[in-house]
């Protein structure tokens, strides 16, 4: 895979492996074209690993929308790669994606009500991006709590648009 700072290595052994699950298939060039996460995190290991004389191979794994059960079926694909020392996994977000554009507004929520019971004129106002801060620090807390139920749980109740969350949920479910 080329990036700015360098080839790395794809593990064509791995993806073979994964391939052959039925599970994994490849990026049609349309939906690599609109993603732009393997662009954002390929350089930074070209970085971390510039002065590695072996440098690693990586296996990229972009993950779209995925229900419950197809995150346990992914999590016990690659749990056997998430135990071997020898493995990094990279599982990235960008958390709450606000706006019209995303279909997520929750405005009802930054006026600490229903929406319809808050007196508009003596509510006091939460800036959007508190609002958004404390609604990611609250997915990010069940994340570092390794709580895959109740991230999964999270999730539901409160519509975050966190993009990644698939990726996520697989890993909780590894660990």
């Amino acid at each position: 895979m080329d990036t700015p700072l360098g080839e790395l290595e794809v593990d064509q052994e791995v993806v073979d492996e994964l391939r052959r699950t039925k599970r994994f298939s490849q990026m049609s060039r349309r939906n690599d074209e609109v993603e732009h996460s393997l662009e954002m995190h390929l350089p930074m290991l070209q970085h971390v690993f510039k002065s590695v004389e072996i440098k690693p191979k990586v296996i990229p794994i972009v993950v779209g929308g995925l229900t419950r059960e197809t995150e346990r079926e992914y999590a016990a694909i690659l749990a056997p790669y998430f135990a071997q020392a020898d493995t990094l996994f990279i599982v990235s977000s960008d958390f709450c994606h606000w706006g019209d554009d995303f279909d997520f507004t929750p405005y009802e929520n930054l006026r600490g009500g229903d929406g319809g019971s808050v007196d508009e004129e003596s509510a006091e106002w939460t800036p959007v991006w508190e609002f958004i801060q404390a609604l990611d620090m609250a997915g990010l807390e069940l994340v570092e709590k390794q709580d895959a139920e109740a991230f999964h749980r999270y999730c539901e109740e409160t519509d975050n648009t966190i993009c990644g969350r698939h990726p996520i949920s697989i890993l909780l479910a590894m660990l």
